[in-house]
């Protein structure tokens, strides 16, 4: 443990990270953990010759779906 805080409190001042509890501090490092693909998709602007139809673009979609599917079902949460 000293090994972490000492390598952590190399890239964050330890004072600047105690002001924040665990759930605050992991919402910070992680970000949120759900995330709205219906949401994201409807909300993307393609542009150039890029269109929701482009076959790149439905590439896009099924890796992020399915990076976002293995990663909700394998992550480990900080409150277990």
């Amino acid at each position: 443990m000293t090994a972490f805080l000492d390598g952590f409190s190399g890239l964050v001042p330890l004072p600047l990270v105690k002001i924040f509890d665990e759930h605050e501090l992991e919402l910070l490092m992680c970000g949120i953990q759900n995330i709205d693909v219906k949401d994201w998709k409807q909300n993307t602007l393609y542009k150039g010759d890029y269109h929701s139809n482009h076959i790149t673009v439905q590439w896009f979609w099924r890796v992020s779906l399915y990076s976002l599917y293995v990663y909700t079902h394998t992550h480990v949460h900080i409150r277990g």
